[in-house]
């Protein structure tokens, strides 16, 4: 059901781990300075905001240091579009998943209930703190499908709040990020391909649904290895 375009209904529309997300970075000059690997930054801040409320089976803390081992496992190579994994292993991911970042792997781990299209997004289905996953263009996010180096950059990042104009239609969104947007207004042309989900607890006796471990702790293919979408 879209959101009503009046911003003082807006906080209805929070949940549990999205507030805390935002209120994290809202309280915390530390979280507003964060920097690095926009896919990281996102994961560190859904990650502490799952231990905070007490999710049934918070994200598991990851550091610079397991990333790489990380990344042999299907949560965190959908989350990060790790397309240097080998396209054969990459396209064993569902295609549903596949360049769809931080969104996919929160609903295909039952922590969103859906992926929101472009348009859904813009007809302001977001509660603040969903995560977003964006492309330059869709041809490039089309390539990260196919397990191929975009031609473009990627982008993740987790909404903030819409931003309305005099008559109450959303002409942008404040995002979360590492810096990259900043606090700037983020229009609907300023990415090509648009794709987010907003993001929910786990209850007690949750189980994934993303198999985790997923493959063998092992090197990369060694054949059509590309490199890291980002």
């Amino acid at each position: 059901m879209p959101l009503p375009f009046e911003p003082s209904n807006y906080m209805w529309y929070w949940t549990r781990l999205g507030r805390r997300i935002v209120e994290n970075y809202e309280n915390s000059p530390q979280d507003r300075a964060r920097s690095g690997d926009c896919f990281k930054v996102t994961y560190d801040r859904v990650q502490l905001a799952t231990q905070q409320v007490g999710d049934a089976r918070p994200l598991a803390r990851v550091s610079v240091e397991n990333w790489p081992r990380q990344r042999h496992r299907m949560f965190y190579v959908i989350w990060g579009s790790h397309i240097e994994i080998g396209k054969s292993k990459w396209k064993e991911i569902p295609d549903v998943f596949r360049g769809r970042g931080a969104p996919a792997a929160m609903v295909g781990d039952g922590r969103g209930d859906a992926l929101l299209e472009t348009a859904q997004i813009w007809a302001g289905e977001l509660e603040p703190g969903a995560v977003v996953q964006t492309w330059e263009t869709v041809s490039d996010y089309v390539r990260v499908v196919n397990g191929d180096k975009p031609h473009g950059s990627g982008h993740s990042f987790i909404h903030k709040e819409y931003v309305y104009d005099k008559n109450n239609s959303i002409v942008g969104m404040k995002v979360i990020d590492n810096g990259y947007h900043g606090t700037k207004t983020i229009a609907r042309g300023e990415w090509g391909y648009w794709v987010a989900a907003n993001v929910r607890c786990l209850g007690a006796g949750a189980t994934p649904r993303i198999p985790d471990p997923w493959w063998p702790e092992t090197p990369a293919e060694s054949d059509e290895i590309a490199e890291p979408a980002y």
